[in-house]
Order: C-alpha cells, then structure tokens, then sequence
C-alpha cells in the first residue's frame, strides 16, 4: 500500500524514466547511461535526466551511487553488488594497478560467487570487432584452462598479459584480436601461456560516445557532397550516435536499419554502421 501511494506522486516524466530504466536493466543486466536516458526522452540537457534520477533516488525507486558508470540500480527489481577492478588491460604490457581505487556494480543473480569474479579495464582497440572497446569493462572469471573462441586474458612468459580470442592449434597456442589491423600472437612449444581468467560480461563505457564522436554539423552537407567533416577516429557509428548527427530521434534510424534504407551489422544485441554505410546515407541527406 506504501508503493502505491508513492507511485502516484511520480510525474509522467519520472514514472517514464523508471519504466525505461527498468527495461533496460531487464534486457541487458546493466544500467543505460545518462546519454541514453536523454535520447529516450527527447531532451539534450543531461541536467534533466539527473533531475528525475534525484527524484527517482529521493523518493526511494532507485539507487544510484556517485561517480560510477551504469551503476542505476531499480530498488525491489534487482540487487547489484559491487566488485573491485583489479586494474587495466592493455597491448604489450602486464596489468596496470589503477591510481585510485575504483568499483564495478553487477547483477548479484548473475554471478552468484564472487570469490572467482574479477573485472578489468580494457585499454586500446585490439578487441573492438567483438564489440569491446577502449575504456570498456570486462568481468572475468578466474580460471586457468579455456576453450578455443574464449576471449581470455592471458599471461605470457615475458610478463606481458592480454586480452585476446583463445585457440589451441596442433603445435601451438593462437591469441587473436578481433580486429583486423592486427596480428595474432603465436605462441609455440616450449613458451607458456597462463590462463588469467575468461570473460564472462562486458561493461560498455559510459564516455565512449562523448570521447570518440563528434556530431556533423548537418547544415553543411550538401546532397550532392561528400561528408568531409565526419570524425575519422570511428571506424563505426551507432544508431543514438547517427541520430544526433542528424538530429532525429533513434527509433527513426532503427526504422530505417529495418527497411533497408541504412545498412547495418549486429554485434550481439547492438547495430553498427560502418564508416562508408555512414557517408553514403549522408549523401542522400537533403541540406536544411
């Protein structure tokens, strides 16, 4: 009866923000970002997302701890538990302490034990073609052994650790990176490779977007011009990022990825657009 009579004090906004909210965690096990929330709404000013957020917290339908990425937690709808990040992974290099502590939030019911479950920050892009990205979290399981397609972080006998795809081939040990550009590291008899754990789950980071892309500015694509303002750094966009580019709400692209007007790829439940899909679509895009 108490839930009830609160329930009524939500605005239309508010109880649409915790449905979102809600949802969102349901699908995904993690909390969507700032960002995401503005989209679902319509409004640009994240100001207004921790507006109802506050409120949310205040009128105790949420938790949300400071400073942490994706850490919104639905009160009654699960609990999540946090876990230290053990430090950072990156390219040629051992696991990095971090400067200042820092803690992960997770869905208790997926990892029931912690004993065993350790999390990583994910430094460079060897792994981007998986969907793991710069800046990225991943949640691992400790273990020594893994099977071929893993993505496992190992240690090599050089003292060197990483964050790689795991296959045992007739002879030797393949470490490869889903990305393209890069080499597997071939590790052959006589060389040791030391299972630090498999990855179970990834976090994406919440500043992926604000770090990586900037919006075009539409005015000045012209149908009949090549998109030369377009950042470069990105090999792929998303459908929130292709919609702020073009100033239109994501449900609006996702009708378009449907209907074939936007070719798009899918990397577990997320769409991406590649670079040149990107600059083609944009050509069409009448000047306003």
């Amino acid at each position: 009866m108490f839930f009830a009579n609160k329930f009524l004090m939500l605005t239309k906004k508010q109880k649409q923000v915790l449905d979102y909210v809600t949802k969102y965690i349901s699908k995904r096990d993690y909390a969507p970002t700032l960002e995401e929330i503005a989209d679902h709404l319509g409004v640009s000013a994240i100001s207004t997302v921790h507006g109802h957020l506050s409120k949310l917290k205040e009128l105790g339908y949420l938790d949300r701890p400071e400073n942490q990425p994706r850490s919104i937690n639905v009160i009654g709808h699960e609990t999540m538990i946090k876990i230290p990040l053990a430090g950072v992974i990156s390219a040629g290099a051992g696991i990095e302490a971090l400067e200042m502590p820092e803690s992960i939030a997770i869905p208790k019911s997926k990892f029931p034990s912690l004993s065993d479950i350790f999390a990583l920050k994910v430094s460079g892009d060897s792994m981007k073609d998986e969907n793991i990205n710069d800046g990225d979290v991943v949640i691992l399981k400790k273990q020594k052994i893994a099977e071929n397609g893993q993505k496992v972080v190992a240690l090599l006998n050089d003292g060197v650790a990483t964050l790689k795809k795991f296959y045992r081939e007739r002879g030797y040990i393949r470490l490869q990176p889903a990305n393209k550009d890069m080499d597997p590291i071939i590790v052959k008899s006589g060389w040791e490779v030391a299972i630090q754990g498999v990855v179970m789950d990834v976090i994406h980071s919440e500043m992926k977007k604000t770090a990586t892309f900037e919006p075009i500015p539409l005015k000045s694509v012209k149908a009949s011009q090549s998109p030369t303002k377009a950042n470069q750094k990105n090999s792929y966009y998303t459908p929130q990022e292709l919609a702020a580019t073009l100033r239109i709400k994501p449900p609006t692209i996702y009708r378009y990825i449907k209907t074939g007007k936007i070719k798009a790829y899918k990397i577990g439940k997320e769409f991406r657009i590649d670079n040149k899909e990107f600059h083609s679509f944009l050509k069409k895009v009448k000047t306003i």
